[in-house]
């Protein structure tokens, strides 16, 4: 998985539970539930990469790849 797939599959499921808010609440703006979705995406990469072993390869699944789903969240 590519760090931009695996960025389209943490934001679709992050935005899966902003949607709910905003079908409660009627009064979100696409934009404010784009901006809520992708904070909540980078919280769980942010927290991934703080979890991650310091002696981990850069690339596969070290802090290299989660930096790139990062960005890729940023760029979505």
């Amino acid at each position: 998985m590519t760090p931009k797939d695996k960025a389209q599959e943490l934001y679709l499921k992050h935005r899966s539970i902003i949607a709910e808010k905003q079908l409660a609440s009627n009064f979100m703006l696409i934009s404010e539930a784009i901006k809520l979705t992708k904070k909540s995406a980078l919280i769980s990469v942010n927290e991934i990469i703080k979890s991650l072993r310091k002696d981990l390869p850069i690339f596969e699944l070290g802090k290299g790849f989660w930096q790139e789903v990062k960005k890729e969240i940023k760029d979505i």
